[in-house]
């Protein structure tokens, strides 16, 4: 629900990590029943582009720098 948060912090700027109102099931019932079912996955697409392009160049690095530093998994 990190995309209702950021919903609820452009909506109120003084907010400070506490929702005072309701909680996360307010706030997602108020997204819900301003913009409905849809309005939860806004900005969901760039979301996931983001974590894409990290998972990538986390992967594309992780194999080369073990291998550098002869790092064994011993699990």
């Amino acid at each position: 629900m990190d995309f209702g948060e950021k919903k609820y912090i452009r909506k109120y700027p003084n907010y400070k990590g506490i929702i005072p109102d309701g909680g996360m099931i307010n706030c997602t019932l108020e997204i819900i029943r301003e913009e409905g079912m849809q309005g939860l996955w806004v900005g969901y697409s760039a979301c996931a582009a983001r974590a894409l392009i990290a998972n990538l160049v986390m992967f594309a690095i992780y194999e080369p720098v073990c291998k550098k530093l002869k790092v064994r998994d011993e699990f």
